[in-house]
C-alpha cells in the first residue's frame, strides 16, 4: 500500500485502509493490521531521523507511544526470554 507513495502518503495509511484493502479481517487479526501500520511508521521515523529531516509532530509522538509500548512488552516478558 505504501510503494510509489510520498511519505506523507504513507503516513495517512490507516488500520481501517488495511483492512478495508484486504477485504476486512477476522476480528481476530485486526491486530496484525495495527503492527503493520507501526511498522511502517517506524520505518519512516527512522528514514527521517538518518536524513536528519524534520520529523512531524504526530509522526514523533507515534513514535513515543510504540517505544512505550516496546519497553513495556520487554519487562512483562524479560524473565521468560531470559529462561531460553
Amino acid at each position: 500500500m505504501a510503494k510509489n507513495k510520498t511519505i506523507d502518503q504513507a503516513l495517512k495509511i490507516s488500520k481501517a485502509d488495511i483492512v478495508d484493502t484486504l477485504k476486512g479481517l477476522p476480528p481476530i487479526k485486526i491486530h496484525c493490521s495495527i503492527l503493520a501500520i507501526d511498522a511502517l511508521s517506524e520505518a519512516i521515523y527512522q528514514f527521517l531521523k538518518e536524513q536528519q529531516r524534520p520529523i512531524p509532530a504526530d509522526l514523533e509522538t507515534k513514535h513515543l507511544r510504540i517505544a512505550k509500548s516496546k519497553q513495556q512488552i520487554e519487562e512483562r516478558y524479560s524473565q521468560w526470554m531470559s529462561k531460553k
